[in-house]
């Protein structure tokens, strides 16, 4: 961090950019040495410097996550926008993981209710959000049983939150997700 610190002491404050790489970079340090309201700080400042940059808002929602709960309104929204920004598998996952935990996360009509933001986003050819809302949606689905002998009554809508997720993947040259 003392590092970080430096070199932030030495850019110019019109330096962006810059700025913001290295106040995402210090908000990294922070997390691994598990100093998480430094991490959140420095991910908000990066954030606000480059709000369209994808990694700044994943390590925003991963120290959120853990000053304020992996389920907590900050962290869904900053994963959110990870994902929006930048739909590669490490944010689809946080915002998945964001989403799912916490109680009463599972809900069917939630799910569909998130499917249709998903589809909006598709016609309006906003395929991140698209990716985004799919993935949302799909965290929202109850898990199938763990018996297969049991119906799993959102199978259905689950091949179709992959299948629409994967569509909008393509449209983004996410090839290696969109499976």
């Amino acid at each position: 961090q003392a590092m970080y610190a430096r070199e932030l002491a030495d850019l110019p404050s019109q330096d962006v950019e810059a700025r913001a790489i290295a106040h995402s970079n210090r908000a990294l340090c922070f997390l691994k040495i598990e100093h998480f309201s430094d991490a959140l700080q420095d991910a908000r400042v990066a954030t606000e410097l480059r709000p369209s940059w994808g990694r700044a808002w994943a390590r925003f929602g991963a120290a959120a996550g853990h000053v304020s709960g992996a389920s907590s309104e900050q962290t869904r929204e900053a994963w959110f926008r990870a994902v929006t920004h930048d739909p590669n598998e490490a944010h689809m996952e946080g915002l998945f993981e964001a989403h799912r935990s916490g109680s009463g996360s599972s809900s069917p009509d939630r799910a569909h209710e998130r499917k249709e933001k998903g589809n909006e986003a598709t016609r309006a050819q906003e395929w991140s959000a698209a990716v985004a809302h799919y993935t949302v949606a799909l965290a929202m689905v109850p898990p199938p049983p763990s018996d297969p002998r049991k119906k799993d009554d959102s199978a259905l809508l689950r091949s179709i939150l992959h299948g629409n997720r994967c569509s909008a993947l393509s449209r983004v040259k996410a090839w290696g997700l969109a499976e």
